[in-house]
């Protein structure tokens, strides 16, 4: 879809790997220096740009946005972690954060459904793979506004 050769893609592998090595510091100074909601309305807006960018970008350069999400990943990652390390009591706190490993794992796997939901449902009777991802990208960006206005809809209803 993006016109990579695959020769490449251990390169962009490798880039996301470097990446990784510098999102941690990012995310500490995130951490450090900004409250929890600046770090949710930061990521939310760049989540947002990144999938805006993986619906928008067909050419090699559409990896960049794809970058950009890997990021965010691991800084909510980092955030969340730090965050319930610090919340929890060091008895419970084992428990605490392998229910935050179970919880984004429930989370990715029905992520996943939803969009295996969606590429069938947008395949218009093709069997073709990249006409189904093709479909659903356009439809991301709109998934992830909703979703973040359920979640900000959810915050506002339980601190009553």
């Amino acid at each position: 879809m993006l016109g990579l050769p695959e020769a490449s893609f251990g390169l962009v592998a490798c880039g996301m790997a470097a990446l990784g090595l510098l999102t941690p510091a990012l995310a500490s100074w995130m951490q450090k220096h900004l409250s929890s909601g600046q770090n949710f309305l930061l990521l939310a807006a760049a989540v947002l740009v990144g999938w805006i960018g993986v619906a928008v970008v067909r050419t090699p350069w559409g990896i960049a946005p794809s970058l950009l999400l890997a990021s965010c990943i691991g800084i909510t990652g980092f955030l969340v972690s730090t965050g319930l390390n610090a919340a929890a009591h060091s008895e419970i706190r084992a428990t605490v954060l392998s229910f935050r490993g179970l919880v984004f794992n429930l989370g990715y796997g029905a992520l996943s459904a939803v969009f295996a939901w969606m590429q069938a449902a947008l395949r218009g009777g093709t069997g073709d793979e990249m006409v189904a991802l093709a479909a659903v990208l356009p439809w991301l960006p709109a998934c992830f506004v909703c979703a973040v206005l359920v979640f900000c809809a959810l915050i506002a209803v339980t601190r009553r």
